[in-house]
């Protein structure tokens, strides 16, 4: 099995549309990743729905390598984190969100986007 391609097993895959968004990865009944545009940038959200398992990063990671989503997902001491080009973020909460063009996480991305309105 190639770790560059999501494996199809209990998971449902939709490819991005061609600005990027669109993108859908469900493994069993949880969207693990996502992308939609928001405010004319790409928001990509990752979402373990509790279940932080092996199977759920290595889906996340394939997605992230197949559709060139910039982040990637690892453990260290049973802390979760995400790498993105703006740094490396624990990955605790449920979901995490983040900016594909910058990397930066969400919640950021919208205070200064609010800030600028």
């Amino acid at each position: 099995m190639s770790y560059n391609k999501i494996s199809r097993y209990k998971t449902f895959v939709r490819a991005p549309d061609a600005d990027g968004s669109g993108c859908v990865v469900k493994y069993h009944n949880t969207e693990i990743v996502r992308t939609d545009t928001v405010r004319n940038r790409l928001k990509v959200t990752l979402d373990h729905n509790g279940w932080k398992g092996v199977t759920t990063k290595r889906k996340m990671n394939q997605a992230a390598n197949e559709f060139l989503l910039g982040f990637g997902v690892h453990q260290a001491d049973h802390v979760w984190y995400v790498r993105t080009i703006a740094g490396v973020y624990e990955f605790e909460r449920r979901q995490f969100a983040f900016d594909a063009v910058t990397g930066l996480p969400w919640d950021v991305v919208e205070l200064f986007t609010e800030k600028a309105a």
